[in-house]
């Protein structure tokens, strides 16, 4: 479990000129980046390099992501005293976490499982994987740190740290914005006070909005603009985006039916904003105001394309 520590850092740090680093990798638990072609580098989580354990960070609220999974109620048990619980195998593992207690999963297919209703611990036939807890562990072990309040020179801020050395600031008193200083097409937006940076979000030169990295096709990550995120959850197999869409997860798939907000591009539109438009790129896009009309746009022509190293 985390626990608060309140520190007042006075005469080191940043005080001497130095700046506090938005992220820093530890010598076991080591921050995992998403790292673009050309260059570009922004956080992507943490990894315990003993454990071969990750975590997702999300720069919005300046939070680990289900680090570890945390449920009110098991889906069931795997043993016949109902002890042992089994979550769902898309939670992910290899730990979970049921109100304050962890435990280590492993994916696996028992014939029977069991269903706890009252004072019965009542069987019941299985068919798919599950993640099955194979015992219950010390949160200690999973070192996921302790956030550390700072005030430096009467600047206030929260970091996210493990003994080892890794950090992350995760709080800040009220700052303005700043972005990288790179020729990218990407760029990291901080929430900056002196030399405090905390990161917020990624910037997209090219559509001139903030984007949100998220898998698009198999084995590929984009960077999506925040109005289109929702947008993504179905893709089309044509550059009209008509037919059955298909599950984004399921099929890797190229093009997505996606909105046109108000504000997306001065243009205007070359069709009637009620009919299908491919659109071949930005500067084709135009501006509407009802929502009626939307453009296919091939995600994976458009959009940023990272890795996660």
């Amino acid at each position: 479990m985390r626990r608060l520590v309140w520190m007042f850092v006075l005469g080191c740090g940043s005080s001497n000129g130095s700046a506090q680093a938005p992220w820093t990798s530890g010598s076991r638990i080591v921050a995992t980046t998403y790292v673009a072609a050309d260059g570009f580098v922004t956080l992507a989580g943490r990894r315990d390099s003993m454990l071969g354990y990750a975590c997702a960070f999300d720069p919005a609220s300046g939070t680990m992501i289900d680090c570890p999974p945390a449920w009110e109620a098991p889906a069931g048990y795997a043993d016949a005293a109902c002890t042992m619980p089994f979550f769902r195998s898309g939670s992910g593992g290899p730990y979970e976490r049921l109100g304050d207690r962890y435990y280590h999963v492993t994916l696996q297919q028992p014939v029977t499982l069991y269903d706890a209703a009252g004072s019965w611990c009542t069987p019941f036939q299985n068919f798919q994987p599950q993640l099955v807890a194979n015992s219950e562990i010390d949160p200690e072990m999973l070192d996921l740190g302790s956030t550390v309040h700072y005030i430096d020179e009467g600047i206030e801020y929260a970091a996210l740290e493990t003994p080892d050395g890794f950090s992350v600031v995760t709080g800040l008193g009220s700052g303005d914005f700043a972005m990288d200083s790179t020729p990218t097409r990407l760029q990291n937006v901080y929430d900056e006070h002196g030399p405090v940076r905390r990161l917020v979000a990624v910037h997209d030169t090219v559509f001139n909005r903030w984007c949100t990295i998220v898998p698009a096709t198999i084995g590929t990550t984009v960077c999506v603009p925040r109005s289109d995120v929702s947008r993504l959850t179905a893709h089309y197999p044509n550059t009209t985006c008509s037919g059955t869409a298909v599950d984004l997860s399921a099929d890797p798939v190229m093009y997505t039916r996606a909105a046109l907000p108000p504000d997306a591009f001065a243009e205007q539109c070359d069709v009637p904003v009620s009919m299908p438009i491919s659109d071949r790129g930005p500067q084709n896009a135009c501006v509407v105001s009802d929502f009626t009309g939307y453009m296919c746009r091939d995600v994976t022509a458009q959009l940023a394309t990272l890795q996660v190293r």
